[in-house]
């Protein structure tokens, strides 16, 4: 049995992260969802490399963005296989937010998880006050992958978190594979 990967899912309230994991996971969008509070996590399964037909599971936990649950965020960040890095392309304040959210999942979880960026909402086309080219210049920057998205039309979602799924991996190793299994001994009360 393979173990299911952690991709943690971040930034501000409000930008989307739950619809977005939702949108994926069970095809349904909606305009209106109640707030994260703390966190909450989703599974998903896909088929990696098509080839070989790996069959791999993943928890998508969705973090509270607000500032009275940020110092929870280490507890989600810690041991995570990847990072999604969400704002709201027509909200400012979540973009400039980025760096913040950046430093606070990489002081925890270190430099070697991927981290995907994804401006979020681009649906609302008339709103948009964070164009693709600074959301891509800002991804380019950093050596992160980028995507532009809507969660309530479903573009580019299905491909995003195909897109992590495949790159998680392409980044296994067997130091990440011995550390998961570890852990599962150690909450099996084994060795």
């Amino acid at each position: 049995m393979t173990l299911p990967f952690r991709i943690v899912m971040i930034g501000n309230s409000y930008v989307g992260k739950k619809a977005l994991v939702m949108k994926y996971v069970t095809k349904v969008s909606t305009k209106t969802y109640d707030e994260t509070v703390s966190a909450a996590y989703q599974s998903f399964s896909c088929i990696i490399d098509g080839k070989a037909g790996i069959h791999q599971t993943y928890h998508v936990w969705d973090t509270a963005g607000q500032e009275k649950y940020r110092s929870l965020g280490p507890v989600y960040y810690r041991n995570a296989d990847a990072a999604i890095l969400v704002y709201d392309v027509t909200d400012l304040q979540s973009f400039e937010d980025l760096q913040m959210w950046i430093n606070a999942f990489q002081e925890t979880a270190g430099n070697l998880s991927p981290i995907f960026i994804v401006g979020n909402k681009i649906d609302l086309e008339d709103n948009i006050i964070v164009d693709v080219n600074n959301g891509q210049s800002f991804a380019n920057e950093r050596g992160f992958d980028f995507f532009q998205t809507s969660a309530l039309t479903g573009f580019n979602v299905d491909f995003l978190f195909q897109t992590v799924a495949e790159t998680i991996h392409k980044n296994i190793s067997q130091q990440i594979l011995n550390r998961r299994i570890e852990e599962q001994n150690k909450s099996n009360g084994c060795c």
